[in-house]
């Protein structure tokens, strides 16, 4: 517990149970991890804490973020991020959500299944708007590539 959480829950002794955070060593522990991997793209699970104080310092930080709902997206985007810089990672995502996003600004989307990918075909028409396939997916049903026109393809093995 820092200094900083140690006086905020004697100050204000707030109900149980809670969460209290030092946004502060947030921005600390993204910092350390950027310094140890300097060429990663660092992306934020955002459903690990929505809240905006999070949200807007690792935007400041330039973080990128990792989105599972429609929601999360708004959140992030709310918070001053880059919708390039937004990932819709949900691999079950529902149609009106992908549009919503992708009217957004977002052109990242995670898929794992053929049924969602045509979804996102659908969806979220720029060929370059879907990122990639799951290895589970590869194992399962066939094989993701990118051809030359940039749009993925589905073999069956």
């Amino acid at each position: 517990m820092t200094d900083k959480v140690a006086r905020f829950l004697v100050d204000t002794v707030p109900a149980t149970p809670c969460l209290v955070l030092d946004v502060d060593r947030v921005a600390e522990n993204y910092r350390r991890l950027q310094s140890a991997l300097p060429l990663a793209r660092i992306y934020y699970a955002v459903k690990a804490n929505p809240g905006a104080p999070i949200l807007e310092r690792l935007t400041g930080l330039g973080s990128f973020f990792d989105a599972a709902s429609w929601q999360e997206v708004q959140m992030c985007l709310e918070a001053g991020a880059e919708p390039s810089r937004v990932s819709y990672g949900n691999t079950i995502k529902k149609e009106r959500d992908i549009v919503a996003a992708y009217a957004a600004g977002v052109r990242m989307f995670a898929f794992d299944s053929e049924g969602e990918l045509r979804k996102l075909a659908r969806s979220a028409p720029v060929p370059a708007s879907i990122a990639g396939c799951s290895s589970r997916t590869k194992a399962r049903s066939g094989r993701c590539r990118r051809n030359s026109a940039a749009r993925p393809k589905w073999r069956r093995r």
